[in-house]
């Protein structure tokens, strides 16, 4: 039987931030996760920066199949991250604790296909996939993933957001509008 996650609009912002500090912020002293950036334009090197500045996790590694991109991002890290020359690779790194997946929009589904065999946290940028196909196909996996899929979309608590959501879930198929409130 799958494990049902809450959906972000189905609990309120308070326990949604206790819920992730239980997970997510380690306490001091405490060895920091370790994040392995998959695409490293623009959008990995965000993630990259924000990774260092908040400090709650470090990056151990970077796959990107541009190697001036890579080199750039190695630039806006710490200590120099290791550079995977294969996605299995990266995935099946024992430093990496979870995975932030920054590449083009259309890799994405790809992408996903290999990560999930690792069943560690994943972030993935929005859009989540560039067809409907494979969005829902996507929301089928994170059904039964282990650990959590998330989209990273800066806007979704935003009012007009959340309150669409909130009238969408009574139109949307079960696997894609959680759990009833």
């Amino acid at each position: 039987m799958s494990r049902r996650v809450p959906r972000f609009f189905h609990e309120s912002s308070r326990r949604r931030a206790d819920r992730f500090r239980t997970v997510a912020v380690p306490d001091s002293g405490a060895r920091q996760p370790g994040l392995l950036v998959v695409g490293t334009g623009m959008m990995g090197r965000e993630r990259i920066r924000i990774a260092e500045l908040m400090g709650r996790a470090r990056v151990v590694g970077l796959y990107d199949i541009c190697k001036a991109s890579l080199k750039e991002a190695e630039q806006a890290c710490g200590p120099k991250p290791h550079r995977y020359e294969s996605l299995q690779q990266a995935c099946g790194d024992s430093a990496v604790d979870a995975i932030v997946i920054s590449s083009p929009n259309y890799t994405h589904f790809d992408i996903v296909r290999v990560v999930r065999e690792s069943g560690k946290p994943l972030l993935l940028d929005k859009p989540m996939a560039t067809t409907l196909a494979d969005a829902a196909q996507i929301a089928r996996m994170a059904a039964d993933y282990p650990s959590f899929i998330q989209i990273g979309m800066q806007y979704r608590y935003k009012c007009q957001y959340v309150d669409a959501f909130t009238r969408s879930s009574t139109t949307l198929p079960p696997a894609l509008s959680g759990p009833s409130a």
